[in-house]
């Protein structure tokens, strides 16, 4: 009986989210965007609060939440109070590039929100993925309702809360119970879009419950990330590079690297450049068993500490399979693919099911030709994970990983609906007229002139 309470209480606070979605909709984007700038202010002044609320958390310290979290926010937020109102403004298509045989027509581009957006956000990242998704949400006059991943909710209630003092209505925004069952409950209510940051398994679920009503969907779905070395790749910088991947977040990162491809040789100098710590941190709990079971097939494959209960230090397999790191692989450990060729790598990637992101390390010329070959939705040359925080970028997966993007230009105008209108003047209206004897003629020299 209280789940079918819960579900009903949920519904109605969705209707009554879309029902006064318009009202804010109708403050002009100027005024909605100052009313993001003070939201803000107020982060980056509480940035030791949420600081505070994930110490801890997958073994991350205040600094590693302020950096890797509050810090990519607030310049995400800055970036959209720059950006979008001449992003969101009518876009008019005037006389230049209009086909001749259309005289007197005129035409603009709205973009119009979808109404209600429900965001069901991470546990990896509680407060960067799912703020940047909420503030570009509202900023294109979306109301949003957010559902936390189970024990994140008190993050995002501090910061929804600020952003209700900084003037997003109660109407516009809301924050849901954090339990699965309420994301069950939610997509089953009357909303216009979702944006899902998750594991592949859960967007099978989420499409396949959304699909027989014909909600759209933006999904950010599981990565098994490539590195890439080139012959010439700098070993001690991939390294630093690899390790820092594995050891932030506890590794519970989409974008961490798990295959890295080179020669032999490559790997086995790469193995004993690579300085990981041996201190254990907590797992995300849905890799724990993962965790274990990798370390058990590996064998003598493994280097570093095995898994603890439910704490791991960074690790690698080598060598490694690429059937070995898969998309559910949400902890420390990367596996080390020997290859003959870069061809052979890239071909094992376009076999595979995730495409999230990749990195090539060696000469940049080299890296971005066969970065053109790589199958993803982001590449970094010489650096990984950090560059793409650049808050003007898209992010987002192909295939298994996801599709649509957020973040960025494309990210805020995924989150607005293209409305043309056009129109005519002036009384030149050939094609009401009859059709005459010689219209074939007319349009085939008209074609050769205007085209051929």
């Amino acid at each position: 009986m209280r789940t079918v309470i819960t579900a009903f209480g949920i519904r109605t606070t969705l209707a009554q989210l879309k029902a006064t979605a318009p009202e804010w909709h109708a403050i002009p984007v100027a005024e909605r965007v100052s009313r993001l700038r003070q939201w803000r202010k107020t982060l980056a002044r509480t940035a030791p609060a949420y600081a505070e609320d994930l110490v801890g958390y997958h073994g991350r310290s205040h600094a590693d939440t302020l950096v890797a979290e509050v810090m990519p926010l607030a310049a995400a937020m800055a970036w959209l109070e720059r950006a979008a109102p001449s992003l969101l403004a009518p876009q008019r298509r005037g006389v230049i590039g209009r086909p001749l045989w259309l005289p007197g027509v005129r035409s603009t581009v709205v973009r119009e929100p979808f109404g209600l957006v429900l965001i069901l956000a991470p546990a990896n990242y509680p407060l960067l993925l799912a703020g940047v998704q909420m503030v570009q949400a509202l900023a294109a006059g979306n109301a949003v309702a957010v559902k936390p991943a189970p024990g994140t909710a008190a993050t995002l209630q501090r910061f929804v809360d600020a952003g209700h003092k900084a003037g997003v209505p109660m109407g516009a925004l809301h924050l849901l119970p954090d339990s699965h069952e309420t994301g069950a409950a939610a997509l089953e209510g009357p909303i216009d879009l979702v944006v899902l940051t998750g594991s592949a398994a859960t967007g099978r679920a989420v499409r396949r419950q959304l699909a027989p009503r014909g909600i759209p969907v933006i999904e950010e779905l599981s990565g098994a990330d490539a590195v890439l070395l080139l012959p010439d790749a700098d070993l001690e910088r991939a390294a630093r590079a690899i390790a820092y991947g594995l050891t932030l977040n506890g590794g519970a990162t989409c974008i961490a690297p798990r295959r890295i491809f080179g020669t032999a040789t490559q790997l086995d100098a790469l193995v004993t450049r690579l300085a990981l710590p041996t201190t254990p941190v907590p797992l995300h709990p849905p890799a724990i068993e993962r965790m274990h079971r990798l370390h058990r097939e590996a064998g003598a494959a493994w280097h570093g500490p095995a898994p603890e209960g439910d704490r791991m230090a960074p690790a690698v397999i080598l060598p490694a399979s690429a059937d070995q790191m898969t998309a559910d692989i949400f902890g420390p450990v990367a596996g080390l693919i020997p290859v003959a060729t870069m061809a052979e790598a890239v071909a094992t990637l376009v076999a595979a099911p995730e495409q999230l992101g990749a990195a090539i390390f060696g000469n940049p010329a080299a890296a971005a030709q066969l970065a053109a070959a790589v199958p993803a939705g982001v590449v970094t040359i010489n650096d990984l994970i950090v560059p793409t925080a650049d808050p003007r970028l898209p992010f987002g997966g192909r295939q298994g990983s996801g599709q649509g993007v957020t973040r960025g230009v494309e990210g805020l105008l995924a989150l607005t609906r293209p409305k043309v209108v056009i129109t005519r003047s002036g009384r030149m209206l050939p094609h009401l007229e009859p059709e005459r004897a010689d219209a074939a003629a007319l349009f085939s020299r008209a074609l050769r002139w205007l085209y051929g």
